[in-house]
């Protein structure tokens, strides 16, 4: 008579998480980031008063990765976003207050900001850059809710 010697049991065990955030409906999941492209025109502060309205305000594209991740969601062309220098003494800002001198990210176009005179003290993005414009001109937004 053989014995034999059962296999070993071994158990498996699933790690699942629940995301601690869920987007909107009408908003994406990319990056870590709940944004939203909007493709009609509105002027730097119409577009971020519709932002908070939405819970949200104009994206803060302060990292490569937030640019990599919204880039193939948007088609080519000018967005509006959180950067200004609209209430400082020309120093730029995002949205949340933060000096853009103070974060070590720098995403501006070659000869950017250029201040036109003074006429220009809104960011957007063209070409996945940021440049600054006329903040009364209307352009596609980029909302995002944290």
């Amino acid at each position: 008579m053989t014995s034999e010697t059962p296999p070993p049991e071994t158990t498996t065990s699933l790690e699942t998480s629940t995301p601690s955030f869920v987007c909107p409906l009408s908003y994406s999941m990319a990056g870590g980031m709940c944004f939203r492209v909007h493709a009609t025109d509105a002027s730097w502060p119409d577009a971020r008063g519709i932002c908070i309205l939405e819970g949200g305000d104009l994206i803060i594209l302060d990292t490569q990765q937030k640019i990599d991740a919204i880039a193939p969601h948007i088609s080519v062309g000018l967005y509006q976003i959180g950067i200004h220098h609209i209430y400082s003494n020309g120093d730029f800002e995002f949205v949340d207050e933060r000096n853009q001198n103070d974060v070590t990210f720098n995403a501006w176009r070659p000869l950017e900001p250029n201040s036109n005179a003074g006429q220009d003290s809104c960011g957007r993005l063209r070409h996945f850059q940021w440049e600054d414009g006329d903040c009364n001109n209307a352009r596609k937004f980029i909302c995002e809710i944290k």
